[in-house]
C-alpha cells in the first residue's frame, strides 16, 4: 500500500504542474497545425513537412522570446 501512495504522490504533483502549464488553446493550435501538415502531406509530402516545420519553429521562437507579464 505504501508503494501505491508513493506512486500517486509522485504523479499527482506532475499532473498538477502539467495542468498549470498546458491550456486548451495549446491543443487547438497544435491540433490545427497537425491537420494542416497532414493535409499538405497528402498533396505534396515535402510541402507538408516544410509547412509544419516552419510553423513549429515560429511557434517555438515566439515562446522563447515571449514577454512575461
Amino acid at each position: 500500500m505504501k508503494f501505491i501512495a508513493k506512486f500517486y504522490g509522485f504523479f499527482s504533483t506532475r499532473i498538477e504542474a502539467l495542468k498549470k502549464v498546458v491550456d486548451v488553446r495549446d491543443g487547438l493550435v497544435y491540433g490545427g497545425l497537425f491537420f494542416i501538415g497532414y493535409g499538405l502531406y497528402q498533396l505534396y509530402p515535402w510541402l507538408g513537412f516544410t509547412a509544419f516545420g516552419v510553423v513549429s519553429m515560429l511557434l517555438g521562437l515566439g515562446w522563447i522570446i515571449r514577454v512575461v507579464k
